[in-house]
């Protein structure tokens, strides 16, 4: 796409967000595209989600179905796709631009020197275009409203929640409200992948592990159960590996072979490259891991934060290129490094309102200033 044609769909995408987010047209629980979103709060909302069922005066078992589609961008259909757009109000005139936008498009394959005829495409959102993820998100707007499944949504990417005291009533009524998402997809001419679509029961810790003898199905297709019995152990959810238990031991087994694989790349590099270079590849491969989605991290057992904090400790040995160098205060105030334990507290109040980071921030800064950069202590005020 050209450069005009790029700045063109940016300014129409920022007069639709500021149009989708002025009458909060947009599903509350759609974390992808979005601007102050990440991947970190469908985390955070599916956790809790769970606690809350685990908490409840009589506690409940929670099921997580993790949706796969295929080719979801791809087969949009223009058609649904106006129509739904003339529903939030996008009529006249501005349904027509959008008309014009998506239609008369053509492509072709090229192999070498040779090209294919040119063929029109009939479905699909374009690829690689500023509007393209903003209406796919319009086109699925309205899934959560065809079941009693609290959805949660990443662009594509659907997992749905339920909960009961009950565990075989659950599954009943998990089983029901998957028809009724079923034909939602059918109807908006989108296809489910039910060989990658997994499901995990989370048991209350007060409560035995639940067998279920009929398990959960789409279109009579069985979904595959993630568990301990089980042939899949974990479930990679937002780039975090979830188990039945929350025990975080697969995750925590994952990081901590990204971290040793730094590790090691960072002790070939101590004696060729200068420690400036060395700063960054540690702050690409090493902490970019160790920061992602640490909120969390916080209910980790002692022995799994020990074993990050003694990675962190090495690492930082091996990039400073001593051996037994003892990190301390004045070494991470240098280099503007922060260690796990100040990851986590200066994490918690990201997901916080204004007045709770203020609140928080009064009582922890003078004791974290010593550990922040300049830079850091502007950010924070």
């Amino acid at each position: 796409m050209s450069s005009f044609s790029k700045l063109q769909e940016k300014i129409v995408a920022t007069q639709v967000f500021k149009y989708l987010n002025k009458y909060k047209l947009l599903y509350e629980h759609q974390y992808g595209f979005r601007k102050s979103h990440s991947t970190i709060h469908p985390l955070i909302k599916f956790l809790d989600n769970i606690y809350n069922s685990f908490n409840k005066d009589s506690s409940e078992y929670s099921i997580g179905v993790f949706i796969d589609l295929k080719k979801a961008f791809d087969t949009v259909d223009f058609s649904i796709l106006l129509s739904k757009l003339e529903h939030y109000g996008f009529r006249q005139v501005a349904n027509i631009w959008f008309q014009n936008y998506l239609t008369n498009r053509f492509q072709y394959v090229s192999i070498g020197e040779t090209n294919s005829s040119l063929l029109p495409i009939y479905c699909g959102v374009p690829q690689g275009s500023v509007l393209g993820p903003l209406l796919f998100l319009l086109y699925i707007n309205d899934l959560p409203q065809c079941s009693d499944f609290c959805k949660l949504l990443f662009a594509d990417d659907t997992t749905l929640q339920l909960s009961n005291t009950d565990p075989t009533r659950l599954f009943h009524d998990a089983n029901s409200q998957l028809d009724n998402v079923s034909d939602w997809f059918k109807a908006n001419l989108l296809t489910l992948n039910i060989k990658k679509t997994k499901f995990i029961l989370f048991s209350p810790p007060d409560k035995e592990y639940f067998n279920a003898s009929n398990g959960l199905y789409i279109d009579d297709v069985e979904i595959d159960r993630i568990g301990q019995n089980e042939s899949t152990k974990s479930f990679k959810f937002v780039g975090f590996h979830l188990d039945e238990c929350l025990s975080w031991e697969f995750h925590i087994k994952n990081i901590v072979k990204s971290l040793s694989l730094a590790n090691y790349t960072i002790a070939r590099t101590k004696h060729i490259l200068p420690l400036t270079v060395r700063k960054t590849i540690y702050m690409t491969l090493f902490q970019s891991h160790l920061e992602y989605g640490i909120v969390p991290l916080g209910k980790l057992p002692r022995n799994m934060l020990r074993t990050l904090i003694s990675l962190q400790k090495n690492v930082l040995e091996m990039w400073q290129g001593l051996r037994d160098f003892i990190v301390q205060k004045p070494f991470f105030r240098k280099w503007a490094f922060l260690n796990l334990m100040i990851f986590l507290i200066l994490s918690a109040p990201s997901l916080c309102s204004n007045v709770a980071k203020a609140c928080f921030l009064h009582l922890f800064y003078p004791s974290l200033k010593v550990y922040l950069t300049p830079i850091d202590q502007i950010v924070l005020r």
